[in-house]
């Protein structure tokens, strides 16, 4: 039981971490799209921390599943941290059409493609953090074996 609680403390924990992270990453890029394509720039921290919110919130269930399952059952939370990405796709597609209404030059679409390159990076590292931080340690692996066989993980071996 209290292994089972470990893992969604340490799930509850990524989730945390890196939904703050992307979710302030995600605030900046959007700066950027903002900036480069010429619009009027709004910030609010009001906002700044409703993104970060709902970015964290989003990132909760495939934490905790990454956290909490183990073997084939992990790809699950890897489909459900996938999802994740999707509201931020939606925002980048959202722009992406906007930006045909006036003339770029080759340096803004450069800046443009750049900036999209970095913003998919950072979903990625929060992805791969999120994997990382929830993995099964081979210390928890040891106290489930303890645990099995009455406390000798000894006998788990034979």
């Amino acid at each position: 039981m209290l292994i089972h609680l470990k893992k969604l403390r340490r799930g509850l924990v990524a989730a945390v971490v890196f939904g703050a992270l992307c979710g302030a990453a995600a605030r900046l890029l959007m700066r950027f799209f903002t900036l480069i394509g010429r619009q009027v720039p709004e910030f609010t921290w009001g906002g700044a921390l409703g993104i970060v919110v709902g970015v964290t919130v989003l990132y909760l269930p495939g934490a905790l599943a990454l956290s909490v399952l183990r073997g084939r059952w992990r790809l699950l939370g890897h489909a459900m941290v996938a999802v994740t990405v999707v509201p931020h796709v939606i925002q980048a597609k959202a722009f992406y059409a906007e930006i045909f209404t006036f003339f770029w030059s080759t340096q803004r679409w450069a800046v443009y493609w750049a900036v999209h390159a970095l913003y998919l990076a950072v979903l990625l590292a929060c992805w791969y953090g999120i994997a990382r931080m929830t993995r099964e340690h081979a210390s928890e692996k040891d106290e489930r074996a303890s645990d099995a066989v009455g406390g000798d993980p000894v006998l788990e071996r034979l």
